[in-house]
């Protein structure tokens, strides 16, 4: 298998204003984007939910990753990876 899985450790845009999720689907199909894994946590997503567009044109795949974020991606880095398999 030679595919690349290429992983950012944090946004290369960063925009602060008011309702600013408004134009995520926007922002995100203008860098050619189609695939989607949004990785949170229980008490952030409550927050958030609310607020987080449908992005009804790209496949989105939700992982919670509990309160310690790196130690529960770590430990289910497998399990990740089998959710988000590319072609």
């Amino acid at each position: 298998m030679n595919t690349l899985l290429e992983v950012r450790s944090g946004p290369a845009y960063y925009a602060c204003k008011a309702n600013v999720l408004e134009n995520l689907e926007v922002k995100l199909s203008r860098g050619n984007i189609r695939k989607v894994l949004v990785i949170h946590g229980q008490k952030s997503w409550e927050v958030t939910e609310p607020f987080f567009p449908s992005l009804e044109n790209m496949e989105t795949i939700f992982f919670t990753a509990g309160n310690a974020v790196t130690r529960k991606l770590n430990a289910s880095r497998r399990q990740l990876l089998n959710m988000v398999q590319m072609p």
